[in-house]
């Protein structure tokens, strides 16, 4: 079975448009695919801290679906802050 972690941007949600249709489109063309939409803390240091956990909880091949540019960036801001 494969994964996917979808993680939404900044101030955004598990139920946003683009989440939802991605989960859609999953769950209605597929049958080897979990995808996993968690709610991400608005809070960029306790964002960092939790997708840090669900990418340890769920660190079996797991095939990424989120945008590499905001994760960078949180790791940043949680430095610098």
């Amino acid at each position: 079975m494969n994964k996917i972690l979808y993680l939404h941007g900044f101030a955004s949600a598990s139920d946003s448009t683009k989440a939802q249709q991605l989960n859609s489109h999953i769950k209605n063309n597929t049958s080897d695919i979990t995808i996993h939409i968690p709610n991400i803390e608005n809070n960029i240091s306790l964002a960092v801290d939790q997708i840090e956990s669900l990418i340890t909880k769920i660190n079996q091949q797991v095939k990424w679906a989120f945008h590499w540019a905001v994760f960078l960036e949180l790791i940043f801001l949680k430095n610098i802050i």
